[in-house]
């Protein structure tokens, strides 16, 4: 069993609640002489009554959860982090916060240390186990359903309380040697009980899109037209569980073991793919985190009389993760490419071209869509090998041959 050691300090004055608090939790150390550790910024209400993990009381208040860079090499989430960490702070330095936030500044310290030859940040597969840090997360969904099927009642608010709670303290008894799963298991009781999960992540090269559980569309409609989201891709199950679908897929599948009583999808968690990982700069991460502030303000996390209270999600569409198009390529070569993220396309349509090196007389190999769409992603290393996925478009309905590990990399 590894010592944790938990160091509370607060950034402003001691006891003072609507401030923030940052906490901070070591890792055990994977190595002789190097440490790791997860760093907590929470924002807790003026006057609020502060109850502990240990009483029902604690899993019946809303909060927020975001964390960023649970790919570590996806930087782009830790400077909308930065930024709105600062806003946070003049709202709660006028009392402005309602309801508990927890920001996490960055959720993979392990993955951040994975730097090869100095120059390229290896983080989103573990060194270690080579098991990619978004996938694989903890469940403990059967323990849930034991502990619980006596204790629900047509008391909605008790039952959420109920069933956080159970999250929470099936998820604080499981024992684990391996960083990666002590690391896992201490962000994931944190964000377990929370009313609104947001995992900050990137793509290679894309537009701004969003993924969620099926049950939680259109509720999350006005996230979407906040951070102008042009794709949102929804599944009630992708494969591999991913941290946003072990904090929402539970409440599913709970609300379906007990039909009879009234069991709400009380975890709306979202992974939001802030654009492609050279996105990173003040412009673009000011003005996200400031969407995100007022999307937290619309839904009564803080006060601030300067956001418009509502906001159109009349255009606001979700998109079935069954009906990506992730398009492979056959041949070797160089891709030169006809296309951009964020343009529509027709199905069949030439997206770009596969040119032979070998063979300067060669004809191009053509890269079609098979389903008309949005071009949400593509990879923007050049170089074709056959079997790879290059560029991915998303159309409004499924495709049969989409099945299974619907994210497709482990």
């Amino acid at each position: 069993m590894f010592l944790k050691t938990l160091i509370a300090s607060f950034c402003s004055m001691p006891n003072l609640l609507n401030m923030r608090q940052t906490s901070t939790i070591e890792l055990p150390s994977p190595g002789i002489g190097t440490k790791h550790r997860l760093i907590f910024h929470d924002y807790v209400p003026q006057n609020s009554e502060i109850h502990t993990t240990d009483s029902l009381e604690y899993f019946k208040q809303d909060r927020v959860y975001i964390q960023a860079s649970l790919h570590a090499d996806e930087l782009p989430g830790m400077l909308v982090n930065h930024h709105l960490i600062k806003l946070l702070d003049a709202a709660a330095a006028r009392n402005g916060i309602l309801k508990p936030i927890t920001i996490v500044p960055f959720a993979n310290p392990i993955g951040l240390n994975q730097n090869l030859i100095g120059a390229n940040l290896m983080g989103r597969f573990s060194f270690l186990t080579g098991v990619n840090f978004n996938r694989d997360w903890i469940d403990v969904t059967s323990k849930v359903l034991e502990s619980i099927q006596d204790k629900l009642s047509e008391d909605s608010v008790r039952n959420v309380a109920i069933i956080r709670k159970a999250l929470f303290d099936e998820t604080d008894k499981l024992e684990f040697d391996s960083i990666e799963q002590i690391m896992k298991k201490e962000l994931f009781k944190k964000a377990c009980g929370a009313d609104i999960v947001l995992d900050l992540h990137c793509d290679t090269e894309a537009i701004l899109h969003m993924y969620t559980h099926d049950r939680l569309w259109p509720e999350l409609a006005d996230l979407s037209a906040a951070l102008e989201s042009k794709c949102n891709l929804l599944a009630p199950e992708s494969g591999g569980t991913p941290f946003d679908e072990a904090c929402s897929c539970p409440w599913a599948l709970i609300a379906d073991k007990f039909p009879q009583y009234s069991i709400p999808m009380a975890c709306k968690s979202v992974t939001i793919e802030l654009r492609g990982e050279n996105d990173v700069c003040d412009e673009l991460a000011s003005r996200d985190a400031q969407r995100l502030y007022e999307f937290l303000v619309r839904r009564g996390y803080v006060n601030d009389d300067s956001v418009t209270p509502t906001i159109d999600v009349s255009n606001e569409k979700g998109s079935p993760l069954s009906g990506v198009d992730m398009v492979k390529v056959s041949k070797a070569g160089v891709i030169s490419w006809k296309v951009k993220a964020g343009d529509y396309v027709e199905e069949g349509q030439v997206l770009g071209e596969v040119v032979d090196i070998e063979d300067c007389d060669a004809p191009r190999v053509p890269i079609t869509s098979k389903t008309r769409g949005i071009v949400y992603g593509i990879r923007p290393f050049k170089l074709a090998v056959p079997g790879k996925i290059v560029i991915k478009v998303a159309g409004d309905h499924s495709l049969e041959w989409r099945t299974g590990q619907l994210l497709t990399s482990r």
